[in-house]
């Protein structure tokens, strides 16, 4: 008998999702729901690839990423060359946080709401769970669920088996020795930090935002199936956790929560003037990302 052996780091998810730049000295870790549309885009106008394939790509940026070999991913790569480009110094490696409340949100109204009908790659496991049975129909993806429905099964789940819109953001760091990290809220500082280091002005664009920025508050949202949910993508996140339920969430996502909220501190003592630009002074994430590092700040045995 004899055991397959194991696919390459860079083969397997999340590591193959990573999107290089090797001439530019740039790499990018997508997180779902964290701006990665509008990041990867970038990356693709960022490339060497002529113009059309770059026009190409950027139409269906996610489908042909994933389902094609651009050159563009660590996947594309030879596992020395992958290896390389996530170990060398000088090599800008950056990835967004979200506010893990906003995010799961974020992503139940795209999932499971605006987009309910036509997102069924994701959503079909916790429809299949929440309702009880084996495969969803047609009725059951049009009909969607609660929110608090979806919230109790994230927080029963196997992490492990959740999607990546939902999954801990910090799962996605497993290979990914980060030298810039951002919250979503600070994209302003990441292009000026890529505008330093490629030494050119850079546009990051809006895209494929599910949730628009004038909000307002439904009490009681959690309980209303999506059908009954008014102007859903108006809705704050306020609507649909309560406090209970945003201590359980916060406490689940702990880890997550302590990254974006150390980013969000530097993005505010770097507005302030008090640190100098992180192109100049790449962050130590490399530790604060290690499992001990995360112990530590969550006062984990």
């Amino acid at each position: 008998m004899t055991l397959d052996a194991p696919e390459p780091f860079h083969q397997v998810w999340p590591t193959l999702q990573v999107m290089a730049l090797p001439a530019r000295r740039l790499v990018y870790l997508p997180i779902a729901k964290n701006a990665c549309t509008s990041l990867k885009t970038l990356m693709v106008e960022l490339s060497d690839l002529p113009g059309p394939r770059r026009a190409e790509i950027a139409r269906d940026v996610h489908r042909i990423t994933d389902d094609e070999e651009t050159g563009l991913q660590l996947k594309d790569l030879d596992e020395a060359t992958a290896r390389a480009l996530l170990a060398e110094d000088g090599i800008l490696r950056f990835a967004v946080l979200r506010n893990p409340a906003d995010r799961l949100v974020s992503a139940y109204v795209e999932k499971f709401v605006v987009r309910r009908a036509r997102k069924r790659i994701a959503t079909a496991p916790v429809l299949a769970a929440v309702r009880g049975v084996a495969s969803p129909t047609d009725r059951d993806f049009a009909e969607g669920i609660r929110f608090r429905e979806f919230l109790e099964h994230v927080l029963s789940a196997d992490r492990t088996e959740l999607d990546p819109h939902w999954r801990d953001q910090t799962d996605s760091f497993v290979h990914f020795p980060a030298t810039h990290l951002y919250a979503i809220e600070d994209l302003d500082l990441l292009a000026e930090d890529l505008a330093a280091h490629l030494g050119a002005p850079v546009r990051i664009g809006r895209h494929n935002r599910a949730r628009r920025a004038e909000t307002h508050t439904l009490p009681g949202a959690a309980e209303r199936m999506p059908a009954d949910l008014p102007d859903p993508e108006r809705l704050s996140p306020q609507s649909f956790l309560d406090a209970a339920n945003l201590a359980r969430l916060r406490h689940r996502f702990a880890a997550d929560q302590m990254l974006y909220d150390a980013a969000r501190r530097e993005a505010a003592l770097r507005r302030q003037g008090t640190k100098p630009p992180t192109a100049a002074t790449p962050r130590p994430w490399r530790k604060r990302l290690s499992l001990n590092g995360l112990r530590r700040a969550l006062d984990l045995p």
